[in-house]
């Protein structure tokens, strides 16, 4: 009786993370290896015949498992379809990839499946030791907002899986993507512009009728604040997109950390990785734009949120969906929001927290790492650096008046403001109802 060998293949081109394990007889053909593998991921492999995959031989060990593997294959053994399995592996060695797979390239045209099945390639980072700015924290949004629960959005993976997408007539071209080295956010918003964005605008947007096109907000006039980039139609906004460096935001349950980073505030802790700026910011762009979709991304992790019309202080967020899922794509998950946003994107915004920026705003300066605007906060804001400035406030969140008077005409205004900012935010979190410490949620500090 044969014993049969376990080889782990993986897809050229892509990371260790994705490789899979194929269990065959040793009597077998290369030929029915191909089958095998097509039948362990036919998502994946949708549209492709087992005859047209070419099979190398190979051993590389399995060490970073997110760097897209692109190995030399010059010094490989292409299989033949009539070759044995007992021919080329008899003992293969644990722990390394024994075969890599390269599909063939789309011929012609592709159909609309077929252009949302393709994943965008991964980002290369720049190691810690070479990067300038070393900073793991995002600079806090003065348009930010706090929702009145943060929830998990249960159905939208299943939702965006069954879309519905034409795989009949082929119309639009194979887009190239490109690589990108990344050092800091600008590289992470070009690389999701062109890899993601501009495919989508191109494609499935331009079907639409008004055309649909992604937008950076900073040519637009009529949104509020400054997400990185806007869906418009007919010069309407469609949803809000807010992009992140992974050092920024390197979690995959966003929704259970955004909870714990909340319960560790109340019970006088820091948390050592924070997202509750990152979803009070594009919330808050969601609100002021009166939108009821928007996009979070670092591009290699991707979540979509919902603000429902009839319940606007909620916020639903998708589990997480990264640029090399299967099933659905991250193709598929951004045609399956713009289809949401296209036919509903309005939803009013909720009570103001906090209020919008005030006429003293100042422009960004180097410590604003995202380059939006967005880190100096409101004057009179409950910020500590404001408190150092201003003597400090009291339990309640009245100011103590014992630093330097402030010359601004508007100060009493902006106190105050930044005042009500704090009761706000402790009315809406039951976990802060006698933790009259706290002043912005955004902070870790007492």
């Amino acid at each position: 009786m044969s014993i049969p060998v376990l080889l782990f293949c993986l897809v050229y081109g892509e990371p260790f993370s994705r490789s899979f394990e194929v269990e065959i007889k040793r009597w077998k053909s290369v030929s029915a290896l191909r089958d095998l593998i097509i039948s362990k991921d036919p998502d994946y492999f949708r549209g492709t015949s087992a005859r047209s995959l070419d099979l190398w031989k190979i051993n590389i060990p399995i060490i970073d498992e997110e760097t897209p593997q692109n190995p030399d294959l010059s010094n490989a053994i292409k299989l033949g379809p009539a070759d044995k399995i007992a021919r080329h592996f008899n003992n293969p060695i644990n722990g390394n990839i024994h075969i890599i797979i390269k599909p063939p390239p789309p011929t012609g045209q592709l159909t609309e499946r077929q252009l949302l099945m393709l994943r965008p390639l991964s980002l290369t980072y720049t190691p810690d030791s070479q990067r300038k700015k070393k900073t793991k924290t995002t600079t806090k949004s003065n348009w930010a907002r706090t929702p009145t629960s943060v929830v998990r959005w249960e159905d939208f993976i299943h939702q965006a899986s069954i879309i519905a997408l034409s795989n009949t007539t082929p119309q639009y071209d194979k887009p190239t993507f490109r690589p990108y080295k990344v050092s800091g956010e600008e590289e992470v918003q070009e690389a999701l512009n062109v890899n993601v964005l501009y495919v989508l605008s191109t494609t499935i947007g331009s079907n639409q009728m008004p055309k649909e096109e992604f937008r950076r907000s900073t040519a637009l006039e009529k949104v509020q604040g400054k997400p990185d980039f806007i869906l418009m139609s007919d010069n309407h906004l469609r949803l809000a997109i807010e992009v992140k460096t992974k050092w920024a935001l390197s979690v995959d349950d966003i929704v259970d950390m955004y909870h714990d980073n909340l319960k560790d505030l109340a019970e006088h802790r820091t948390s050592p990785v924070s997202v509750i700026d990152p979803i009070k910011q594009i919330y808050g762009y969601m609100g002021h734009n009166q939108l009821q979709y928007g996009v979070l991304s670092t591009y290699e992790r991707t979540w979509f949120l919902w603000r429902p019309q009839d319940n606007p202080g909620t916020l639903f967020i998708s589990d997480v969906v990264t640029n090399l899922a299967t099933n659905p794509t991250l193709l598929q998950c951004f045609a399956y929001i713009m289809s949401l946003a296209r036919h509903n994107p309005h939803c009013p915004s909720p009570p103001a927290s906090p209020p919008p920026p005030m006429d003293d705003y100042k422009p960004p300066d180097g410590n604003d790492d995202d380059g939006d605007s967005t880190y100096h906060p409101l004057q009179g804001s409950s910020s500590r650096s404001r408190r150092g400035r201003r003597g400090g406030t009291d339990k309640r969140g009245g100011s103590t008046n014992t630093g330097k008077r402030s010359q601004s005409k508007n100060t009493g205004k902006q106190r105050a403001a930044g005042n009500e900012q704090s009761k706000e935010v402790l009315n809406l979190h039951p976990l802060f109802k006698n933790a009259y410490y706290f002043h912005d949620l955004g902070t870790n500090k007492s």
